[in-house]
């Protein structure tokens, strides 16, 4: 037995022959002598009674992290208190300052190309740092009874030996470097021979220091941690300096990553821990200890500063909306609106099945869903789409949560996330990532990627208000095209709320949606919300309240007062019977509260003790010839020569010249007219609200092409143009009711393509014409794409339907008459009433296509309902549907196996929604109770078959997605689930596929 100095040995191999060296080399010595502390440490733990384990292959973070975690473990066992005391030394040394920086940090500067500061600061702090370390190092050996040789191992003291960690390999001492696979490398002291490595089978030493060491990670853990880091790398886009060095340390769990972050005065070298703990969490190093990755996420975005200036900022978009409303309204008076009345959003579709289907057509609290949504991760962005008329309040209830949200978070601490409110209005055609950089410019520390980052991580939902505004036209467009960006940054996860009007959710984003999943896919899974009016109770306590309403009760139609039912009519009612001798004569409510308001921009117009020089009659001629010009040319504003142009045509003069110049530039000023500017500076006129122009334009659509004969071929060429928001559809069916039923009822009226505007269109006044009317205009269409379809007012039918698609079929169970659907697509078909047979009015030709249907009794509840295809055959053959025989007897013919049925079901249904992908358990590969119930069958072990049946067959492929908790995969088809469907197809991959399901 011989005393050995080893940590001498490791000095002079380093020192012994140019004792001065710079300070790139001091920094690497620094790792080293870390690096021998560990192994003396670990070799003195009992093993066997601990979970620590040295890490397999990573740096300095990583060395200093297990040296924490010695130390919490010797102090809390109460033992190894050397051990104890040398890795506190060790640690702290690296957090201690040196010019402004701790060591830790430094040693990363300079390993990572950092040029050598000037003066001889940090020299000496990395000097002063060594020698503490060789103190500290030199004190443990000590105290363990110095380093021996004893029958050719080095032990320390009369303890343990340090093999594995610390041999002899021929001649040449090797301290334990890293491990990989079946690879263990030792590096030496030796410069002729820095390095050793044992891979070979008979090398006993591999399998020795894999008990130190921490298990090789499953091929589940590996791609876990892969994908941790991919998320981190993509998260970290928008808060780091992207020239800089970016570089992951240790290939498992913890893992170290060094950085450079982007600060106000120009940037801060990091160095971050993570790790997936046994609950598959992300998690982050904090200075108190592990904490969720969200947290981490905060801290380098300063939350708290992100959250006041967010406040800040929508306070001062609060007075710019009191200014608008105050222009809109003369009086402003205050509306009282009881306690008691509340907003109702109702859930009327889901776009994809990730939701929780049991809500449809319910009344939800959508900001309750949305906190939950931000949280989950379904492996696609869950957009909430809020529809609803003009003046419903989408933008009062949007921003009120965003700007309570705020205050919120503010004052407490939650882990809700922020909601960041964009107003679409007056933006024009603009890249959705202008103008979310524009939403944080004033945050100091956010842009467009450090928000997507902040979203698919539950700390913040994007809430777009007015997405139909995006695209600078009453057309619309294809706007959805401007959301890519967002969603394919997204990922696998994040939540938006989107609000537009309903006409543009029911004609344009849907057809685009359904375009985007023909091409890869539906993009983001869609719930569909629907924002209510206030119901017919909730009037009466209206009246009750604002007790100068009382007397206009009488005066009252029941449309009128379902019209009350919206916030912008109710508001401008009361304005138009508050001030002092109002007298208001009604014919309708909107028509009176229109009146009311040519009268106030009549008003204004007069000059200073003398009269207005247009007549009410007239400005309404000037604002229907504006409607009437911005629908046509299908722009959202007009400049000031196109203004003047329509003001023109109405008050019927060849130009504001001579002595009608003065009048002209009045006219410019309308209240009823917001003035904006475009790039050049010059004025843009836009209708201040849609409700005006929405009225306006169906005066307009009415007296150009529905009080004649001549005007219905010209009305067909119109509603190509653009999609008619609801007060126009309204205004047109209580306004024009003859011209548009002899309209409707031209044979003419039904042309190709089920999609186009003018099919949409043409769908939306059918509807809207059967409520009031009671009668259906014309009894054969085809080709139309109807969203809803309500029967249920027609006590006869007697309908033919050619070609058409239905998302929602309604109808009396005990009307006379059939409703004839041939080769129609529905995916909701819904009787209602308490006939025996509901189904029997009925009659099928051509092929059936139902997805799902319901036989609901006249108390309300629901007696039948079935999905998939063969079901629904079934049970629309046994309630007495006409026609149904020959598809059911062929699918019973067929006798297809039990996979290829569910199969069938599976991928209609989809094709239906426009999916062409879905998410299961990585380990089940099914998608379990964690799936929306949108999802056909999802605890049914045949998905797993299917799964592996589409992947074999090479029509879809698996990919793990990112997420915390159970890991989950995204299983992606290669075409279209549409086409998926065809088992006769031209692709032999599907026919292959189909082959292989029959054989099953």
């Amino acid at each position: 037995m011989s005393k050995f100095d080893l940590y001498g040995a490791l000095e002079d191999a380093y020192f012994s022959d140019n004792p001065s060296r710079g300070v790139h080399f001091l920094s690497s010595f620094l790792e080293k002598q870390v690096r021998l502390a560990a192994c003396l440490v670990f070799s003195e733990l009992d093993i066997t009674q601990t979970h620590l384990r040295l890490p397999r292959s990573t740096g300095l973070g990583g060395y200093l992290n297990i040296m924490e975690q010695v130390a919490h473990y010797c102090r809390t066992e109460a033992t190894n208190t050397e051990a104890t005391m040398l890795c506190d030394a060790l640690t702290l040394r690296f957090a201690e300052s040196a010019a402004d920086r701790t060591i830790k940090k430094y040693r990363d500067y300079l390993s990572h190309g950092g040029i050598e500061p000037s003066g001889t600061e940090l020299q000496d702090a990395l000097t002063y740092a060594k020698q503490e370390n060789a103190e500290a190092i030199r004190i443990y050996i000590e105290q363990c009874g110095g380093v021996v040789w004893t029958d050719g191992l080095l032990r320390l003291g009369a303890g343990p030996s340090l093999y594995p960690l610390i041999i002899e390999s021929s001649g040449d001492l090797a301290i334990f470097q890293s491990v990989a696979d079946q690879c263990c490398t030792f590096h030496t002291l030796n410069r002729d021979r820095p390095a050793v490595e044992f891979d070979s089978p008979k090398d006993i030493i591999v399998g020795d220091i894999s008990r130190y060491t921490s298990p090789p990670p499953s091929s589940v853990d590996r791609q876990g941690i892969s994908l941790f880091r991919e998320s981190i790398r993509k998260d970290l886009k928008g808060f780091r300096e992207l020239h800089m060095d970016f570089s992951f340390q240790g290939s498992y769990s913890p893992f170290a990553l060094e950085w450079a972050r982007k600060t106000s005065g120009g940037h801060e070298y990091r160095t971050d821990k993570f790790r997936i703990d046994n609950n598959y969490k992300h998690e982050w190093r904090s200075p108190d200890g592990w904490a969720s990755y969200t947290e981490f996420l905060k801290s380098i975005a300063n939350w708290d500063v992100v959250v006041r200036r967010s406040l800040h900022r929508l306070a001062e978009i609060n007075d710019d909306l009191r200014k608008v409303e105050a222009d809109q309204f003369a009086n402003l008076s205050t509306l009282k609106i009881p306690d008691s009345i509340s907003t109702k959003f109702a859930v009327r579709e889901f776009l994809g099945t990730s939701f929780d289907s049991s809500k449809d057509g319910q009344a939800v609290d959508i900001y309750d869903i949305i906190d939950e949504s931000s949280h989950n991760s379904t492996g696609v962005p869950q957009v909430y789409f809020v529809r609803g008329e003009a003046g419903i309040g989408k933008t009062y209830n949007l921003f009120k949560a965003s700007k309570d949200r705020a205050t919120a978070l503010c004052d407490t601490t939650s882990d809700k996330p922020l909601y960041l409110y964009i107003s679409c209005s007056g933006l024009g055609l603009k890249r959705v990532e202008d103008i979310i950089d524009a939403a944080v410019v004033g945050t100091q520390n956010l842009d467009f990627n450090s928000v997507l980052a902040l979203s698919r991580n539950g700390l913040l939902v994007l809430v777009i208000d007015g997405f139909d505004e995006l695209v600078g036209g009453t057309g619309y467009g294809d706007a959805f095209q401007l959301l890519r960006p967002v969603l394919k940054q997204l990922g696998g996860s994040g939540t938006l709320l989107l609000s537009a009007r309903s006409s543009y959710f029911a004609n344009q984003y849907q057809k685009s949606l359904e375009n985007a999943a023909q091409l890869d896919g539906l993009p983001a899974h869609h719930m569909i919300l629907e924002l209510q009016r206030w119901s017919r109770s909730d009037v009466e306590l209206l009246f009750a309240e604002n007790s100068h309403w009382s007397t206009y009760r009488q005066s009252l139609s029941d449309s009128d007062l379902a019209l009350l039912g919206v916030p912008f009519f109710a508001q401008a009612f009361n304005d138009a019977t508050s001030s002092p001798g109002a007298a208001v004569r009604f014919q309708s409510l909107r028509s009176t509260l229109i009146d009311s308001y040519l009268a106030r921009e009549t008003k204004k117009l007069e000059s200073r003790g003398g009269q207005s020089p247009v007549s009410s009659r007239q400005l309404r001629s000037i604002f229907q010839e504006i409607a009437g010009l911005l629908y046509e040319s299908s722009e959202s504003s007009l400049d000031v020569d196109d203004f003047k142009l329509a003001c023109e045509s109405a008050l019927e003069l060849d130009g504001f010249n001579g002595p009608n110049q003065a009048l002209g530039d009045r006219l410019t000023v309308l209240c009823g007219m917001s003035a904006s500017a475009d790039s050049s500076g010059s004025p843009l006129f836009s209708f201040q609200h849609d409700i005006f122009f929405e009225v306006m334009l169906a005066d307009y659509l009415g007296k150009q092409y529905l009080s004649s004969l001549d005007g219905y071929t010209s009305m067909s060429g119109a509603l190509e143009r653009s999609p008619l928001g609801d007060a126009t559809v309204a205004s047109i069916v209580e306004r024009y009711e003859e011209g548009l039923a002899s309209f409707l009822s031209e044979p003419s009226v039904a042309k190709k393509d089920s999609n186009s505007t003018y099919a949409l269109n043409l769908a939306a006044l059918i509807s809207a014409f059967i409520l009031p009317t009671h009668s259906m205009p014309s009894t054969w269409y085809r080709d139309i794409n109807f969203g809803s379809l309500d029967l249920t007012p027609l006590p006869q039918l007697g309908i033919t339907l050619n070609d058409c698609h239905i998302d929602r079929l309604r109808f009396a169970s005990e009307a006379t008459g059939s409703i004839t659907l041939s080769n129609c697509t529905v995916n909701h078909l819904e009787s209602y009433g308490d006939s025996i047979a509901p189904m029997s009015p009925v009659v099928f030709e051509g092929n059936i296509s139902v997805q799902e249907m319901s036989a609901v009794r006249g108390d309300g509840k629901i007696g039948t309902f079935e999905s998939g295809v063969h079901r629904v055959l079934e049970e629309l053959d046994r309630l007495g549907a006409q026609g149904v025989q020959r598809q059911l007897h062929e699918a019973r013919d067929a006798e297809p196996s039990a996979l290829e049925l569910f199969a069938y079901d599976v991928l209609n249904g989809m094709s239906a929604r426009g999916e062409n992908s879905y998410i299961i358990k990585t380990k089940s590969q099914i998608p379990g109770d964690s799936a929306g119930r949108g999802m056909y069958r999802p605890n049914d072990p045949l998905w797993a078959d299917l799964t592996r049946k589409l992947e074999s067959t090479g029509v879809a492929s698996t990919k793990q997605i990112t997420a915390s908790g159970t890991a989950k995969s995204v299983v992606a088809f290669r075409y279209t689930s549409t086409a998926l469907c065809s088992r006769q197809s031209s692709e032999a991959k599907i026919n292959d596929f189909w082959s292989e399901l029959r054989s099953s």
